[in-house]
């Protein structure tokens, strides 16, 4: 269907809207200086400009957020056991983190991370944005199905990230259906005929979000 294609590529755009923003951000010289006060300042003015993001921030090596577009009322909080923040260590790379409660807001996020480097390219910190996941729940709801059909978006361990119909029932969980699971983190893309947890036969469609290569959403 014509529509649920633009729905899969509006989300890879998304996607790689943040990975330009990040990159952007991180030329920054109020964000490189790791200064808190001027960092957030910046941050803070950009945000209302991105409906999509619950909150930008920067987050040091040793993985304490200085620098966030709303405020740490509480001081620095610690992301150090975060794996989107581990992997952006290991890989120097952008990556896309996982379903996850922000310890800011308490709200469930998607995190999109860059790591700044330095001359040596080692990373000196970490660039983010959290994807408010409440706002992909509302743009996924506009997806035009058929009855009795849904769709279905699952992060790297396969939690649901957004849901049409019942975003509420789902989010922050597995699909009931384990074996549809398994078949999609294995395999990636493809189609399965399985029933459901109410013993209906159904017909399973899936692919990996093609943006980037870690960005394991599907």
């Amino acid at each position: 269907r014509g529509g649920d294609v633009l729905e899969l590529k509006g989300l890879e755009q998304v996607i790689e809207g943040a990975r330009h923003l990040l990159i952007a951000l991180s030329q920054l010289a109020p964000v490189r200086s790791q200064d808190p006060t001027a960092c957030s300042a910046v941050l803070s003015s950009l945000l209302s400009q991105y409906p999509s993001y619950a909150n930008l921030g920067v987050i040091d090596r040793d993985g304490m957020m200085f620098c966030s577009a709303l405020p740490l009322t509480s001081g620095p909080i610690s992301t150090s056991d975060r794996p989107y923040f581990k992997r952006s260590l290991e890989t120097r790379a952008f990556n896309v983190g996982e379903y996850q409660i922000s310890r800011l807001i308490s709200d469930p996020v998607l995190t999109l991370a860059y790591p700044i480097l330095d001359e040596q390219k080692n990373v000196t910190s970490i660039v983010f944005a959290g994807m408010d996941l409440k706002w992909l729940n509302r743009n996924i709801s506009k997806t035009q199905l058929p009855s009795g059909a849904f769709i279905q978006i699952l992060d790297r361990d396969g939690l649901t990230l957004a849901r049409h119909p019942n975003p509420e029932q789902w989010l922050g969980k597995p699909m009931a259906e384990t074996n549809v699971t398994t078949a999609i983190l294995t395999r990636g893309e493809g189609w399965l005929e399985s029933p459901d947890a109410q013993r209906i036969d159904r017909l399973y469609v899936f692919t990996r979000v093609q943006s980037v290569p870690s960005s394991d959403i599907y």
